[in-house]
């Protein structure tokens, strides 16, 4: 019964909540609550997510059940992104080393945003060095890596992700085709092996900080069936802003360290010296007019 997936502590507000609906009818009104449902399948933490029923309609006007169906979903969708951003800021703050820190960034976005993900950085020569890649099935990124190994990626045969870094602005294909993805191959073997990743929906994300335009994420969508929207492309963006964030204060904070190391070597070796220079004042002389 639905009555069994709605959390015990709520049902009766969802029960009231049912009752002022059917007041509504076609006289025509607002009304709104929201209650917590609870199942095995549940996506979010603790096997809870929230339903939310309301309703605004005209007099005369029925009250249509797909508006609950949709503003239920929104809600459950909010609240795992905001999981997934608390997960995220939790784990670019737990090491200073950026490459670590951008893995497991990626790994954390399979399944739960795409079917892959990937980092990468681009040298400078313009070739496309892979951070990371990551999918549920290991023998998938084995699969991939191996693609990239036989055709390695570059700015010029990747115009897309050379059009991406250059602008600064992230790119969504919801649909990617054959066609597409036959304009990218370099060969018939390339065409194979790209088909069989089996890849419908994509994303391209620069990772934004300061003037740097070499680094980038994208994300993919193939067995799910999933296609990413423009909602997608702006949960996205703003990830890769904090991740980018994380990546420049790593950076700044090692490139601090290491003057910081330098500067203790420098002054260690100057008292050194001076120490030395007191115990044996007529040797350091000899020394310093021998220098001259």
């Amino acid at each position: 019964m639905i009555a069994d997936a709605i959390h015990p502590d709520d049902r009766e507000r969802a029960h009231q909540a049912i009752e002022a609906l059917r007041a509504i009818g076609p006289a025509g009104g607002e009304y709104a609550a929201e209650f917590r449902t609870i199942g095995p399948s549940d996506a979010s933490r603790d096997g809870l997510r929230f339903a939310a029923v309301c309703s605004s309609t005209n007099r005369g006007e029925a009250v249509s059940p797909s508006r609950y169906r949709c503003r239920y979903h929104q809600r459950e969708r909010a609240l795992e992104r905001a999981t997934f951003l608390d997960d995220a800021g939790t784990l670019l703050s737990s090491s200073l080393d950026y490459r670590s820190s951008l893995g497991k960034l990626v790994r954390l976005a399979v399944p739960r945003l795409a079917d892959w993900c990937v980092a990468a950085v681009v040298t400078e020569g313009g070739e496309i060095e892979l951070f990371e890649v990551a999918h549920s099935d290991p023998p998938k990124v084995a699969q991939a890596r191996l693609l990239l190994q036989k055709y390695p990626l570059d700015l010029k045969s990747s115009p897309r992700i050379a059009r991406v870094l250059c602008s600064r602005e992230a790119e969504l294909d919801a649909v990617v085709t054959d066609e597409m993805i036959a304009d990218s191959a370099q060969d018939e073997e390339h065409l194979r092996m790209l088909r069989d990743l089996g890849l419908h929906s994509s994303l391209l994300v620069p990772l934004l900080a300061h003037d740097r335009r070499d680094r980038f994420i994208g994300l993919f969508h193939a067995d799910s069936g999933r296609r990413f929207t423009r909602d997608d492309l702006v949960f996205v963006g703003d990830l890769a802003r904090r991740a980018a964030l994380a990546i420049e204060n790593a950076r700044s904070y090692r490139a601090a360290q290491m003057a910081v190391e330098k500067r203790d070597e420098f002054l260690s070796i100057a008292s050194a010296r001076a120490e030395d220079a007191a115990r044996h004042p007529i040797a350091s002389a000899r020394a310093f007019w021998s220098a001259i």
